[in-house]
């Protein structure tokens, strides 16, 4: 099963999903981009929060949009 089927992902599938290092995940979750949910001795990442999050990226930030 790839990491685009799975619901929840590990913290390197998760990095390599972003494209992004294992120190910049790590940040993310503390600054609350992304939850980090244990189950046992496992860190994952929920596949919905990593949507959520890159949708936030490509999403323009309608309060920095000029009008003219």
């Amino acid at each position: 099963m790839s990491a685009q089927e799975k619901p929840l992902l590990t913290i390197g599938e998760a990095c390599q999903f972003l494209g992004l290092s294992r120190s910049t995940v790590y940040r993310l979750i503390t600054d609350g981009e992304l939850r980090l949910i244990k189950v046992y001795n496992r860190s994952l990442i929920a596949r919905f929060d990593l949507d959520s999050y890159v949708e936030r990226l490509v999403r323009p930030d309608n309060r920095n949009v000029s009008r003219a």
